[in-house]
């Protein structure tokens, strides 16, 4: 099963195509994330570059991509779900956060009906190749 994330905080979030303006909070968090992702090693690009449909995609079966994404975690902007979460997606990220912490990273339990996405807890830091080499691990350890 792949999944697949996409950040929707572009030209649409932005009025572009007429949805509402976001906040300059908003945008603030929405650039200090993507330079957090591009220092963690993860192609990201500029708000001014992304698409009119207001998104891009990020390959969440890299290692590095995961690592970066909880790295990060605590500046994503809000994201955008229709509708309810997929069971499946929801057990591999627990799964996920259980095989991080057998690793000796501090991943928190992802929200059940929620986001299920895997974050750091707070205030918890590493260096990046730890995190990419702990999400490699349990990418073979808890197959999709």
């Amino acid at each position: 099963m792949a999944l697949a994330v996409v950040l929707t905080l572009g030209p649409a979030a932005c009025g572009k195509t007429g949805g509402p303006e976001p906040s300059a909070a908003e945008l603030a968090q929405a650039n200090q994330h993507n330079a957090c992702m591009r220092s963690a090693g993860v192609d990201v690009p500029d708000l001014d570059d992304i698409d009119e449909a207001g998104g891009f995609t990020l390959n969440t079966k890299d290692p590095k991509t995961l690592a970066a994404l909880s790295a990060c975690a605590r500046l994503a902007p809000p994201g955008h779900r229709e509708g309810d979460p997929d069971p499946a997606v929801e057990e591999h990220a627990l799964r996920l956060a259980e095989c991080l912490r057998q690793h000796g990273i501090r991943a928190e339990d992802p929200e059940t009906g929620g986001d299920p996405a895997v974050h750091l807890a707070q205030g918890a830091t590493y260096p990046q190749q730890q995190l990419v080499d702990a999400f490699t691990v349990c990418d073979k350890e808890v197959p999709r």
